[in-house]
């Protein structure tokens, strides 16, 4: 069995975020991270650099869609966000100082030590953690720690556009380069199936030849990472041009939906990141099976990254007779109290209703 993200994630935790905190909410960045940062060094050294790049390329695409779906110049896309006195921290919660604080931190890791030897960098972990080892710290602590553990690298660090990543608003001020070998394979098998969305009247034999050509057996073997970069480049191509994904529109039809399942069985998928996915593509689709798995999946776990899009898409999709509000209200006591705030706050405005985030 390979060793999810969600567990190295939490293992991770152990040092940033309990053995080094973070010393308010601007910088909870430096918890996750950090976190996230070392969930990804430990994929690469138990699964290699492919799975390593494809779980970089899947946030990079979830931070992209959160930019999008709140706007570019939205205070909550600046990875230290500033908070009026008068709100909720929760409200600011996203993937920003997650995927965000990541790729800074693969940034500082680039300048820094750059090549192929993760050593170095490795070091300046240990030290890091020893430093401030039971400590709340700021991104301030951060830099302090650059600048004496690599005294050789004042010019470089000085360099860095540090109001840019912490302060500014927005997409990322760079991405560095990850592998994306298994992306390219993913993405390839993804076109495939993305052509049965747009040959019209040659749409049956389309999904014929999707089927012909995708091997069954070989994608039942693909990491998780990689079955979620072809779902998601998947739902990119086949895509309504235009929607901006307010009613998670697709060109996918229910047919084409149900051929991929016959052939991947993702509507019965025990992953929880790969049914997220699915269902995300499926249901717009209005791939009828897809229905009974998302009720059975935002019932049967809380994790709000799942749950609240997914209760936003079925209300959006379906919304005759409100079947996702009365879904929720049954369920509710069972959420944590963050997310169970969150999903009614989705409900009762209606703009958010239809968004995909």
């Amino acid at each position: 069995m390979r060793f999810c993200p969600l567990q190295a994630h939490e293992i991770a935790h152990s040092w940033s975020g309990n053995l080094v905190t973070s010393a308010s909410w601007p910088y909870f960045w430096l918890n996750e991270g950090w976190t996230v940062f070392l969930e990804r060094r430990i994929l690469h050294e138990l699964h290699g650099a492919g799975v390593a790049g494809l779980a970089t390329y899947g946030g990079r695409q979830a931070l992209g869609d959160y930019v999008s779906s709140v706007g570019v110049d939205h205070a909550y896309t600046a990875l230290e966000p500033v908070l009026a006195p008068d709100t909720d921290p929760d409200d600011a919660f996203s993937v920003v100082p997650y995927e965000r604080g990541y790729n800074f931190l693969l940034h500082l890791r680039s300048l820094l030590t750059p090549g192929d030897d993760p050593a170095p960098f490795d070091a300046f972990l240990r030290y890091y953690f020893d430093r401030y080892a039971r400590q709340s710290i700021t991104s301030d602590d951060l830099r302090a720690a650059l600048s004496d553990f690599f005294p050789d690298a004042a010019s470089t660090l000085a360099a860095v556009d540090w109001a840019g990543w912490l302060k500014a608003p927005g997409c990322l001020p760079a991405a560095v380069p990850v592998d994306e070998s298994l992306l390219h394979q993913a993405h390839a098998l993804a076109c495939t199936w993305a052509a049965t969305a747009k040959a019209g009247r040659e749409g049956e034999a389309a999904v014929t030849a999707a089927v012909a050509t995708t091997d069954a057996e070989g994608l039942a073997t693909w990491p998780a990472a990689q079955r979620c970069a072809f779902l998601q480049h998947l739902g990119a191509q086949a895509a309504v041009p235009g929607d901006g994904g307010a009613a998670a529109a697709t060109l996918l039809s229910p047919a084409a939906v149900a051929a991929l399942d016959s052939v991947a069985h993702f509507n019965d998928s025990k992953n929880s990141e790969v049914l997220h996915l699915w269902l995300r593509l499926a249901l717009p689709a209005r791939y009828e099976p897809a229905v009974a798995s998302a009720k059975a999946f935002v019932t049967s776990q809380g994790r709000m990254k799942f749950v609240r899009p997914l209760y936003r898409m079925l209300a959006s999709v379906y919304p005759a007779g409100g079947m996702a509000r009365a879904l929720f209200e049954e369920h509710r006591d069972r959420l944590h109290s963050i997310a169970a705030k969150m999903i009614e706050k989705d409900f009762a405005d209606q703009s958010a209703v239809g968004a995909v985030a």
